[in-house]
């Protein structure tokens, strides 16, 4: 009879970081280039359960092998945890029929949209209509509707094709990038890994400022407002484009308003 799996609570900020500590069986991996690393790990068949703690957004992640907090050493008071990188198996066995692997996908995705998650774009890239999610995917291996589950046919028939596809979404100031990467096949059956990215949006646009980390208030809210206006731009280029690589537009997408966060 097998026990269930310990779940392991992790979350962000200076809190996150007393977590992380509270599990961890080794030192912390302190960074000349000014980052600390926490590292969680487990070996089959032990592996984890992860709640990523995050309030009415938090969400389960299961059959965890290894989940990594990230501290930003460079910002000017410790921010704590900014970063939890996270593999796992998208199913407990290793190798799984392709209806197995597509019933823990769509498990997977009910619970974040249940959790509050929705659909991200980078501020600079375009809005491509839900309408084109299919060739979005083949094309750049990009998933734009997540909730609009694909069928069984769908799913074997793009990972027949393409061994990786990744969505982002967003919710209160945290940003996910997660990917399902098809990894082996043994005997008709197949292996799915799953990678998570979580990140907190202050992080990823201090990081993407030119010494966001160093700035004061002043510099950063106007740099901050500079690269808006950059992104704007970016965005209307790429638009351009993408309608004339026969795209559709979803002009009814708004940006989420990240400066709440990042001030």
């Amino acid at each position: 009879m097998s026990s269930q799996p310990e779940l392991y609570s992790l979350n962000f900020g200076v809190e996150g970081e007393k977590k992380f500590k509270s599990y961890m069986q080794t030192g912390v991996d302190q960074q000349p280039a000014g980052m600390s690393f926490f590292d969680l790990t487990w070996e089959p068949p032990h592996l984890a359960n992860i709640k990523i703690d995050l309030g009415e957004n938090s969400f389960v992640i299961k059959n965890v092998f290894s989940a990594m907090g990230t501290r930003i050493d460079y910002a000017q008071q410790n921010e704590g945890i900014q970063i939890i990188d996270v593999t796992a198996g998208l199913n407990k066995e290793e190798f799984v029929s392709q209806e197995q692997a597509y019933m823990a996908y769509k498990e997977l995705f009910s619970q974040l949209e249940k959790a509050g998650w929705k659909q991200y774009f980078f501020p600079g890239l375009s809005r491509i209509s839900k309408k084109d999610n299919m060739k979005v995917m083949i094309e750049d291996g990009l998933i734009i509707d997540p909730y609009n589950y694909l069928t069984l046919t769908e799913w074997s028939d793009f990972f027949n094709n393409i061994p990786t596809v990744t969505t982002r979404l967003y919710a209160n100031g945290i940003l996910i990038e997660l990917s399902i990467d098809k990894t082996k096949s043994e005997n008709n059956k197949k292996q799915y890994m799953l990678r998570f990215a979580v990140q907190t949006i202050r992080y990823v646009t201090k990081n993407s400022i030119e010494n966001g980390y160093k700035l004061t208030a002043p510099e950063l809210k106007s740099a901050y407002d500079e690269m808006v206006l950059v992104d704007q731009k970016e965005r209307r280029k790429a638009e351009i484009k993408a309608k004339k690589e026969g795209f559709h537009i979803d002009e009814s997408y708004q940006d989420p308003d990240v400066w709440q966060y990042v001030k």
